[in-house]
């Protein structure tokens, strides 16, 4: 057997043609797994806990009934809020608490490895919201329903709480 040597010099580290095969071969992983559908980040409650205040926040509306007062809260630019010294809403005494909770669940391994992310989200809004006297006699089926929507199952979501309003 002849062993035949390569006809191009061997591949030096570092230098540009190794930099543009490397980074021409992540990116065709990252376009493979994206057709495949692999996901890439794994969502945490962090991800959904603005969209669930925003939400609730509608039920907490000063008086105004022709408008509503969340969605003109958020609809105002932050240079606007900032002149008008009004706090975003995800620096609200609510929503710090929120992702306190959030925090707290993460570093949970019950919760962490055995709920999704939305039902960890949901459950540290509801508690919150319990906690500060917020919920009045609402069962937290009928509230999760209501406020939140119904992708988050039932029974995950009344056992997170009940994890989530030990401490």
């Amino acid at each position: 057997m002849h062993r035949k040597e390569p006809d191009a010099a061997p591949l030096t580290f570092p230098s540009p043609t190794y930099d543009a095969l490397r980074s021409g071969l992540v990116r065709t992983e990252l376009i493979l797994l994206r057709v495949l559908k692999f996901e890439l980040r794994i969502p945490t409650p962090f991800d959904f806990l603005p969209g669930y205040i925003s939400q609730v926040m509608r039920d907490f509306d000063i008086g105004d009934t022709s408008t509503d007062a969340a969605h003109g809260f958020d609809r105002r630019s932050k240079e606007k809020k900032e002149a008008a010294k009004i706090t975003d809403i995800m620096d609200t005494g609510i929503a710090k608490a929120c992702k306190t909770k959030a925090l707290f669940a993460c570093k949970s391994y019950q919760l962490a490895n055995y709920f999704p992310a939305k039902t960890i989200a949901a459950g540290c809004v509801y508690i919150v919201l319990k906690n500060r006297g917020l919920l009045l006699e609402v069962h937290a089926g009928t509230w999760l329903k209501e406020k939140i929507g119904r992708s988050i199952e039932m029974e995950d979501f009344e056992e997170a709480i009940s994890i989530l309003g030990q401490d």
